[in-house]
């Protein structure tokens, strides 16, 4: 990679090339949003040293009689003859010019044939499977932050069988740090045809792209294709992550880790990537132990975040940190929290609060993060003050209201024992299972689980699930209720009722 240099101010007077260059921007953003600004004259010029020279290049234009000032930003690279807008924007506007959605006329060239290529071949190899590409289909492209690609392939199974990972339904172009593209593609899955979105994270000027994300459409969630193993955990990227994580805990324990070294890294692609680190880090007391550290990174708006972090001997949970005070309580992400708190609390008790403030806010790492919030809300016009408990998974896009309570009563505002609407969910069943097999640990005995008929829960300090089941004794089939408490957010979870109500024949 090129050493990548300051911004430096170019003199720009009465020099061709600069004029050119912003032409070039003009009728590229013309052509990309059917618009029909006019270039007028050159403002400000800056360059930058990465694989070639990227200039920041401000300008006067007109659109319908109006003169506006823009920024390009372009790529070039002389000895490749290359050059490229990789960004335009009006002055001021912190986005780039958004655009209409385009058609490009050819979706087959060999740079998205080998995007997409890239995309399989990396699910591939994530996911043990052996796709093959056919062809792209359609690509259409729009200028927002950026350019953002979505292109439809074709290709064929492992089995000899022609999955066709056929359109690229749709087609953006972003620029973020580079370009994000967005490919939607279909395949047939044994025998069944899937659409799937592959997010291509691209920085062409440092010879690089990552897969971000490959998932089903219509799936929630990133298609993960299980954690995989990096090669070298020792690498600058990798030890600034841990040392990262051991910044973080510090912060919140008031502790002194100091790094030492990385034993292993693992990845997962998500919203984002995930990063498992297995760490070597020394304690107050100078003795070395190992530490684990899930960190979730978002590259493209240079995010990161640890999500946990614990001893990896002998230590089963997050090291919690304790419980500590967040800033700025009345933030609109709170206040979001605290509105969804209450909705859920309406909800679930058929209540008609409303909500007027946060007063407080703490946050304790669990898997994911757990929020306490102290709320003001109103109930029949009166003023109430309300804890919540909200964990949180942003990468998952979760949030669950645990707890809801008034500030001085010691029990969860329960709000009922409410019925479950689909109990045979594989939760609901795993949940029931989990109770059967714990109830023939305890009397040795030998139940086998049939089928769940009815689950009601009730909120507590977690929840509280009464399953009602069918199990088989001895081949004679018996109705069982049991009460399962469970914290999801510290993976607890214990029977405290299991007994038979009705017995069946055979």
């Amino acid at each position: 990679m090129a050493i990548v240099g300051g911004l430096v101010d170019v003199p720009f007077e009465n020099k061709v090339e600069f004029d050119d260059l912003a032409r070039f921007a003009v009728q590229d953003y013309n052509q990309k949003n059917d618009s029909s600004l006019e270039f007028k004259k050159v403002l400000n010029v800056k360059q930058q040293i990465v694989a070639g020279i990227m200039y920041y290049i401000t300008f006067e234009a007109t659109e319908g009689g109006n003169k506006k000032e823009y920024e390009a930003k372009i790529l070039l690279r002389k000895w490749e003859d290359l050059k490229k807008v990789v960004g335009f924007k009006l002055v001021g506007d912190d986005s780039t010019m958004p655009g209409g959605i385009v058609n490009v006329p050819n979706p087959n060239n060999t740079k998205f044939q080998e995007l997409a290529r890239f995309a399989i071949q990396d699910y591939n190899k994530k996911q043990n499977a052996h796709l093959e590409f056919v062809e792209n289909l359609n690509v259409k492209e729009q200028v927002v932050a950026g350019i953002m690609y979505y292109i439809t392939l074709a290709a064929t199974d492992d089995a000899g069988k022609k999955k066709i990972y056929k359109k690229v339904l749709n087609v953006k172009q972003q620029i973020v740090a580079g370009i994000m593209y967005y490919i939607t593609l279909a395949a047939i899955d044994a025998g069944k045809k899937k659409i799937y979105e592959a997010k291509i994270w691209v920085k062409e000027w440092e010879d690089f792209k990552k897969v971000v994300e490959f998932k089903l459409v219509g799936d929630d969630i990133a298609k993960l294709g299980g954690i995989t193993d990096v090669p070298f955990p020792n690498n600058p990227e990798f030890q600034d992550l841990a040392r990262f994580a051991i910044q973080v805990y510090n912060k919140k324990e008031k502790a002194h880790l100091e790094f030492v070294e990385n034993l292993n890294v693992k990845e997962q692609v998500v919203a984002g990537m995930m990063y498992y680190i297995t760490l070597v880090a020394t304690d107050d007391a100078g003795k070395e132990k190992i530490y684990e550290a899930k960190i979730w990174v978002k590259e493209w708006e240079n995010f990161k975040k640890v999500i946990e972090f614990k001893l990896f001997i002998g230590d089963d949970v997050p090291i919690l940190g304790g419980i500590i005070n967040v800033q700025g309580i009345n933030s609109l992400v709170f206040q979001d929290l605290a509105r969804f708190a209450v909705q859920d609390h309406n909800k679930k008790e058929k209540a008609h609060l409303e909500f007027v403030e946060v007063l407080n806010v703490k946050e304790q790492v669990v898997a994911g993060m757990m929020y306490y919030i102290t709320l003001a809300a109103t109930d029949a016009g009166k003023k109430k003050i309300y804890e919540a408990k909200i964990w949180v998974k942003e990468w998952e896009d979760f949030k669950k209201v645990v707890e809801f309570k008034l500030v001085g009563d010691d029990s969860a505002k329960l709000g009922g024992i409410i019925i479950v609407p689909f109990p045979i969910s594989f939760e609901i069943q795993d949940l029931a299972r989990f109770a059967v097999q714990d109830y023939n640990k305890k009397e040795n005995a030998h139940l086998e689980f049939v089928e769940v008929l009815n689950v009601k829960e009730q909120v507590v300090a977690g929840m509280m699930y009464y399953i009602t089941l069918v199990a088989t004794d001895d081949g004679y089939k018996k109705i069982y209720k049991t009460k399962i408490w469970v914290k999801e957010w510290e993976n607890f979870k214990e029977v405290q009722e299991f007994k038979q109500i009705v017995y069946a024949t055979k």
